[in-house]
């Protein structure tokens, strides 16, 4: 069974590494993006996804505001919903779980480490 994500962030080079660590992971994973968070609210709307990833820092809408609106839907609660950002600290993280995330988990350096970190969240939750 393929494992579906949505990663919303607007910086189209962030959606290249994630593509390229989720091609190291062995799992079928099929990933889709959004750059803006209008744009990946419409995608959580037509189709599920098993996990999603979200940046901090985008326009109109930041990261946690657009985490309050996907756990105040009741479709979209259930799904686990990673921030994902280059501003993650302890006190963001403790923000962000008491709003609902997941996990919290800090733009990496490397590829493989990216892949790594993907792989026992995915793992952790399947």
């Amino acid at each position: 069974m393929s494992i579906k994500i949505l990663l919303i962030d607007d910086d189209e080079d962030e959606q290249c590494i994630f593509t390229e660590a989720l091609k190291k992971i062995n799992d079928p994973i099929k990933c889709l993006f959004a750059v803006t968070p209008q744009q990946g609210l419409k995608l959580l709307n037509q189709s599920l996804p098993d996990f999603v990833f979200l940046d901090m820092n985008m326009p109109a809408l930041n990261g946690l505001q657009l985490l309050e609106i996907i756990k105040k839907n009741d479709r979209l609660k259930q799904i686990p919903v990673i921030m994902y950002s280059t501003t993650i600290n302890q006190t963001f993280t403790n923000t962000a779980v008491s709003k609902g995330a997941f996990a919290c988990i800090k733009k990496k350096d490397t590829i493989q480490e990216l892949a790594d970190t993907l792989k026992k969240l995915i793992s952790k939750n399947s």
